[in-house]
């Protein structure tokens, strides 16, 4: 079984007590076989009036298992990075290789944390002791942008994430931008599905979207036609969007123009994410060293 969905089973259920929403005194005392309860919450919890599978029987889990795969499948993370939490990033990482990464890793949490994922990152900065722009970081704001140099775990940082939303249950998509610039073009003038305005709808709505490797060159005028669509959409419905690149905010602009640049500098804090490099001989450290681990613990 996947270990993010063994913890998403351990985690389930322990802050309030299940309500029974049937009645069959024969099957499990949790849900009376239905396979699903509700917690009893107060009102304006994020719980309440929801439907959870029940973690006490075989239907519950079952159903559980099943939404999990659902979620996982719908967010496209690579295999590799399935592995990442917030947790690896405690265990696996020295602390010179936190240094610059740590108001990253606190927005990282509290985009997680909030219902709505609202960061207010003049609080992390105050909280960290770090100096921060007034006019810039006052804003509360759903999206984030994590810049910097190749192999510092802006990518690492982006599953930890995913990952820890899949365990909430909720739905957020991965994809490379390049990735998804050749998802929509290569169905240009074909007769396939989904067609391509459906994969650009596919990213203009995703309850959550991660956009990896913002930065890319060969930026021809359709290319940045659909960046500036589904960056314009995103921001006018106020949909939650991550994003990484290797270049400041100025860098950006200048290389999308201020159609998309000054949508997505508008929309998002722009978040830092330096310090030593954790990619060496192209595999993340956190990955070296969590596979040592596990051998160390099988032998």
């Amino acid at each position: 079984m996947n270990a993010m969905l063994q913890e998403r089973q351990k985690r389930f259920g322990w802050d309030s007590e299940p309500m029974t929403i049937v009645d069959d005194t024969s099957a499990c005392s949790g849900c009376n076989g239905y396979g699903w309860i509700r917690y009893d919450v107060p009102l304006g919890h994020g719980w309440f009036g929801k439907m959870f599978p029940c973690p006490d029987c075989e239907r519950g889990q079952a159903i559980e298992i099943q939404r999990y795969t659902n979620l996982l499948t719908y967010a496209e993370l690579p295999a590799s990075y399935q592995q990442f939490s917030f947790m690896t990033w405690e265990q696996y990482l020295t602390d010179a290789q936190r240094d610059g990464k740590h108001a990253a890793y606190m927005a990282a949490v509290r985009f997680c944390q909030n219902e709505r994922h609202f960061v207010n990152l003049a609080e992390i900065y105050d909280i960290l002791g770090m100096t921060w722009e007034r006019d810039r970081v006052t804003r509360v704001k759903n999206s984030l942008v994590f810049y910097g140099e190749y192999g510092t775990g802006k990518t690492g940082l982006c599953a930890a994430i995913v990952n820890e939303l899949l365990l909430q249950g909720k739905r957020s998509l991965y994809i490379r931008c390049r990735d998804m610039l050749r998802e929509i073009q290569s169905r240009y003038r074909k007769d396939v599905e989904p067609s391509a305005d459906d994969m650009l709808r596919k990213f203009q709505r995703a309850p959550i979207l991660f956009i990896d490797e913002f930065n890319i060159g060969n930026l021809s005028d359709d290319r940045m036609e659909i960046i500036e669509d589904v960056m314009r959409y995103r921001y006018g419905n106020q949909l939650p969007t991550i994003m990484t690149c290797n270049i400041n905010q100025q860098m950006f602009y200048n290389q999308w123009g201020g159609r998309t640049g000054d949508v997505v500098i508008a929309m998002a804090h722009w978040i830092e994410v330096g310090g030593v490099r954790l990619r060496t001989n192209d595999a993340p450290v956190i990955e070296q060293r969590s596979a040592a681990r596990e051998a160390k613990e099988t032998t």
